[in-house]
């Protein structure tokens, strides 16, 4: 599914929100629909697509371990990202644990 059609699918969940992070945001083309006021985080391990989603979001990581302790988020997305990572659940820990804003996580 690409970003508009998963965009128009869950918008409704990002009319509220002043903050979201996207894991494996790739170019960062999800990001870019949301609204302009909200603080975006980009999370890409590849260096190129990671550069490219800096367009549109206003924080880039490598990866989940580099985010801040004192950043989280409302919402946490991860789109076709969690089957690729090798230690789904120290990661999971990692994400919904210290990254969690008591908000909503979709994977």
């Amino acid at each position: 599914m690409n970003a508009k059609k998963r965009y128009k699918y869950i918008k409704k969940y990002f009319e509220d929100i002043n903050s979201v992070c996207e894991i494996g945001a790739s170019i960062g083309s999800f990001l870019e629909l949301l609204n302009e006021d909200i603080i975006k985080c980009a999370v890409e391990p590849n260096d190129i697509n990671r550069n490219e989603a800096n367009n549109f979001s206003d924080y880039q990581y490598e990866y989940v371990d580099d985010i801040p302790e004192n950043l989280c988020f409302d919402i946490i997305c991860m789109f076709h990202t969690f089957d690729h990572i090798k230690n789904q659940l120290v990661f999971w820990k990692l994400v919904k644990i210290i990254k969690f804003n008591f908000g909503k996580c979709w994977t």
